[in-house]
């Protein structure tokens, strides 16, 4: 397998597409070349790592070709989280996680409160989730890592 190249270019390139991945959703690309587009987009991220290029240098994926044409990038989120805490007012609710994906624990979590989530057990890589809470109208507090509701937007 080739290196990659970590020239700044190499994210600029792929800058449309980064853009796509920084919603910290689920994406799924269509081309008629998806091994290549797989690469280079591996390629464009270890170049943002590389030169410190943010906000391109803390996207995790994990990317999955499907079919002939597909490329699903499903978020990576190095975090362990047993449970969060949702906060409704004065009534405090608890969810525990249960067979999903942890990053599916701060999506499910955030739509159900209207205020706050706190995650106690929180142990990870918090940039991913600022990430998305950012652009999803949450604030992050770190230590513990609460998410706190801002403005009147939806969590998606």
């Amino acid at each position: 397998m080739t290196p990659y190249n970590l020239s700044p270019k190499s994210v600029e390139r792929m800058k449309d597409e980064l853009e796509k991945l920084l919603s910290g959703d689920i994406v799924t690309f269509t081309t008629q070349a998806p091994h290549t587009l797989t690469y280079r987009l591996r390629e464009a991220i270890a170049a943002a790592i590389s030169h410190g290029i943010e906000p391109y240098a803390s996207i995790a994926y994990k990317f999955r070709i499907e079919g002939p044409t597909n490329v699903r990038c499903i978020p990576k989120v190095g975090v362990t989280i047993e449970s969060a805490d949702i906060i409704k007012g004065v009534k405090t609710e608890k969810i525990v996680a249960d067979d999903v994906n942890e990053f599916d624990v701060i999506i499910h979590a955030t739509k159900l409160t209207e205020d706050r989530v706190v995650f106690k057990s929180f142990i990870g890589q918090a940039g991913p989730v600022k990430t998305w809470a950012s652009k999803h109208g949450f604030a992050v507090e770190e230590d513990p890592m609460v998410l706190t509701k801002v403005g009147g937007e939806d969590a998606d």
